[in-house]
């Protein structure tokens, strides 16, 4: 007899028999896979599995925090999609977002440098000031006297006249 894993046996244990659920204990771990599978968000080089509480950006495993992986979750989510600070802020504080609370934006430019350090030369997440934030994963090429640190298109390589 093929032994069953550890998690079907606790989980059919405290299944009630005859609950009306047709075939309950036997499709459990069909179901527990199906709804990890559909919670995970791939775009581009990021994978993010909120079911496991982790994110993976070119083949390197983010360490994020709770709240970080929550807003990098609610962007992913909406993909190329100008998401704002008042929602972002409902998301991963749950609470709306004060006038002077600048907490989103940390907390961006946290998740932005973790993501640059995972996959250097893409950049993830887009700024567009007075709305609020985008996803949307774009290669970036560094121009002749960029610097590495300063990969975005506003930062341009400073002219002499």
């Amino acid at each position: 007899m093929a032994s069953r894993p550890v998690l079907h046996t606790i989980f059919t244990a405290w299944t009630p028999a005859g609950n009306g659920a047709r075939g309950a204990a036997a499709d459990a771990p069909a179901v527990m896979e199906a709804a990890q599978e559909t919670d995970t968000v791939r775009s581009g080089l990021i994978e993010i599995r909120p079911d496991r509480f982790e994110a993976v950006a070119d083949g390197h495993r983010l360490a994020l925090t709770s709240r970080e992986l929550r807003l990098l979750d609610a962007l992913s989510s909406r993909p190329d999609r100008v998401v704002s600070r008042q929602e972002l802020s409902a998301v991963a504080w749950e609470r709306p977002l004060r006038p002077d609370d600048r907490s989103v934006d940390v907390y961006v430019s946290r998740v932005r440098a973790k993501l640059e350090v995972a996959a250097p030369g893409w950049r993830f997440i887009h700024t567009h000031f007075g709305f609020g934030y985008r996803f949307a994963p774009e290669r970036v090429r560094p121009g002749p006297g960029a610097r590495p640190d300063r990969l975005h298109p506003f930062h341009k390589p400073a002219t002499r006249r």
